[in-house]
């Protein structure tokens, strides 16, 4: 690395970042080992394999510990959801980490503006996200998850969606239902289903107005952010 910290800061920083990660999404097994390991990544920052492995990679690449604690937020986000349902479709998977990595920062990514003014669609792939392939999808995928937050039970429904069992759409509509159920939401049901998400959504988005439509006023300028 083009930095050196001593073992106990390097412990300090990974358990600081455990903590806030776990607060979240509960780890199915706190006693068991997760391993970090640093290693040339040929431009990617970070990777987790898929599955009920606890091995975290971060670049050599990384410039300082303030990028070493924002990627492990990112990577152990992904290990704890993965405890919990390995099989996550892609876009919510990375929604649910680059939420996690900005809750963490306490800021709103302000330099994704640009890849969202230029964008002429929302693609939310099922398939593995390029990390060389720039902002677009994963900061359509951290729009959508920020919009859930905002709008259907804030940090509650985060915890609900990274412990489920289920996946995708699926995760998010019966998720919502068993907010509901739960009293912690009461917005009318016909709003879960993925079609009036999406449109909501998406006019929100095309709009950039908090007051747009029912359940739709979707913050993205940081002038709206609590």
């Amino acid at each position: 690395l083009s930095f050196q910290l001593q073992d106990e800061e390097w412990n300090k920083l990974t358990q600081k970042v455990y903590r806030f990660v776990s607060e979240t999404i509960p780890d199915r097994d706190p006693s068991a080992q997760i391993q970090i390991v640093f290693t040339d990544m040929n431009g990617c920052m970070g990777y987790v394999e898929r599955g009920n492995t606890r091995r975290i990679q971060i670049s050599t690449a990384i410039k300082s510990h303030v990028d070493f604690q924002v990627i492990l937020v990112h990577e152990l986000t992904h290990t704890l959801r993965h405890m919990h349902q390995s099989n996550e479709e892609h876009w919510l998977d990375e929604g649910l980490a680059k939420w996690m990595e900005w809750k963490y920062i306490d800021d709103f990514p302000t330099h994704y503006q640009a890849a969202f003014q230029a964008a002429t669609e929302v693609h939310l792939p099922k398939e593995s996200f390029n990390c060389h392939s720039g902002y677009k999808e994963y900061f359509n995928a951290y729009l959508l998850v920020l919009y859930l937050h905002n709008h259907f039970g804030g940090a509650k429904l985060i915890t609900t969606l990274a412990t489920s069992s289920l996946s995708g759409w699926e995760n998010i509509e019966l998720s919502l239902l068993q907010m509901k159920t739960n009293k912690i939401i009461n917005i009318p049901e016909q709003y879960y289903a993925r079609k009036s998400i999406l449109r909501h959504f998406g006019l929100a988005l095309m709009l950039n107005d908090p007051f747009a439509a029912h359940y739709a006023f979707l913050q993205v300028a940081p002038k709206f952010q609590a």
